[in-house]
């Protein structure tokens, strides 16, 4: 049975004082998501998240092997708008905020990052 799966991520790994290393965090998921034999997988980014689908992410190659193996990433058009990155976006697409509580409210799991 292949279920799915919704991933959120709403921190940029810069602006959140006393986090443990977000950029390895995420970067340990990622690679977990190209080993696996990846479910029906969405990444959903908002808020300061959005920073890590644009051309200045570090993460930007790993991001774009997911997204090859047919991981879905949405980045939230508004907050993209708001921090002055729409046109910075460099990997998935852009959609809106309820397309993107849309997909929490449908997938069979959410993990919050």
């Amino acid at each position: 049975m292949n279920r799915s799966l919704a991933i959120t991520v709403a921190y940029d790994g810069l602006s959140q004082p006393g986090r443990d290393d977000p950029k390895s965090q995420l970067e340990a998921l990622l690679r977990l998501l190209l080993d696996a034999d990846t479910p029906s997988t969405r990444l959903l980014f908002y808020t300061e998240g959005v920073r890590w689908v644009t051309r200045e992410s570090p993460l930007l190659d790993l991001l774009r092997a997911v997204e090859a193996r047919g991981v879905e990433l949405v980045a939230c058009r508004t907050c993209l708008k708001s921090a002055g990155l729409l046109d910075q976006v460099a990997v998935g697409k852009v959609g809106s905020q309820d397309g993107i509580i849309e997909a929490m409210h449908t997938a069979d799991n959410v993990v919050v990052l």
